[in-house]
């Protein structure tokens, strides 16, 4: 069974616009949906069980292109989200996300990740017509 899953999408802009854009924690509500709120060192995140206060922390490093988060939840568990952005050429760059799985039991795993691999795609493509309406 696949744990995890990476998705992609082009993005209309240089490398510099997108990997600024998405690394900037204030824009994650624009284009996620499990963000309700962002402040400087945390998230309101949306969970099916209803909103969430978590720590959060954004490791980002321009050169590389890499932007992950780091999630603490109350109850001690923590979550990563692994991403990066890549040049294209000098007007289009590829952003791609690894999506690994919940801390959930494994008889759950298959069918969470599969739910959240589909809301990860209409994500990617938020943040596609989220940046192409910022940059116009």
């Amino acid at each position: 069974m696949k744990n995890y899953d990476v998705q992609t999408v082009t993005l209309p802009v240089n490398h510099e616009v997108a990997f600024d854009y998405i690394a900037d924690r204030y824009n994650l509500p624009t284009w996620t949906y499990a963000f309700a709120d962002v402040t400087e060192d945390g998230a309101l995140m949306r969970t099916p069980a209803g909103e969430v206060g978590i720590q959060l922390e954004v490791k980002a490093d321009s050169d590389s292109g890499v932007i992950d988060w780091l999630m603490k939840f109350p109850d001690g568990t923590t979550g990563k989200a692994c991403s990066r952005v890549v040049a294209i050429d000098a007007e289009t760059c590829v952003y791609s996300f690894t999506l690994l799985p919940p801390e959930v039991p494994l008889k759950d795993l298959e069918g969470t990740l599969r739910k959240q691999s589909r809301i990860l795609r209409d994500e990617l493509d938020s943040l596609r017509d989220h940046i192409r309406k910022v940059t116009a």
